[in-house]
């Protein structure tokens, strides 16, 4: 289990603090110096994508694939900061939230994430709703399980994904139409669970994101 023992709530401050020396080397701009978000691409004309992933090498993938035009903000995942417990998420949920918020005043945001990230990214936007502010789209790319949200969902497996519930023959659109009453796209894209951003990968998951913009 990451961050300590099983179960262990880390409060705000802690998280904020781990998360800091994986963020030194990301290269890309952020607000300030205790800014948890890295953006690329800043001088795009295209609305803010923010996604939540493991690491810097999928941020710059994911910015170079989606092209200048469009700025991507990177929000780190929890992996080896936290355990995922429900305290963690919504800590780590509001510590974005702020940012973002921050960063974009106005407007519907558009957010994401991949795997851990995914988790991250709808808390993230059921606490930004709270707020009194809209996501018009939230991507939730290889997720193990489907928990209620209420907005417009996009959804992305791998085809040669473990987590693809399509693999299995069965139409899993009932499994879908319960959690997600606003609506929900499915795309399936190349590639295997962990993979996605490497070079003959990456082109089809840049594809599938850019398919649901706004």
């Amino acid at each position: 289990m990451e961050g300590g023992a099983e179960g262990e709530s880390l409060g705000i401050d802690r998280i904020a603090a781990r998360m800091q020396p994986y963020l030194r080397t990301w290269k890309g701009r952020r607000a300030g110096p205790a800014s948890l978000i890295v953006t690329l691409n800043e001088g795009g004309g295209r609305q803010g994508l923010f996604w939540c992933l493991q690491g810097f090498f999928e941020l710059s993938q994911l910015a170079i694939h989606l092209g200048v035009d469009q700025p991507v903000h990177g929000l780190r995942s929890g992996v080896h900061v936290m355990a995922y417990t429900d305290g963690n998420l919504r800590d780590i949920a509001s510590l974005y939230a702020d940012e973002m918020v921050a960063l974009q005043p106005d407007g519907p945001f558009l957010l994401g994430g991949n795997c851990q990230g995914g988790r991250i990214a709808r808390v993230i936007a059921l606490r930004l709703r709270e707020m009194g502010r809209a996501v018009s789209l939230l991507y939730l790319m290889e997720q193990r399980s489907f928990p209620p949200y209420e907005g417009q969902v996009a959804l992305i497996f791998g085809g040669d994904s473990a987590m693809n519930p399509y693999r299995s023959g069965n139409d899993p659109a009932a499994v879908f139409r319960l959690p997600y009453p606003g609506g929900y796209s499915v795309d399936i894209i190349a590639g295997e669970h962990g993979r996605f951003f490497e070079p003959g990968r990456i082109e089809s998951l840049a594809s599938a994101i850019r398919r649901r913009l706004p």
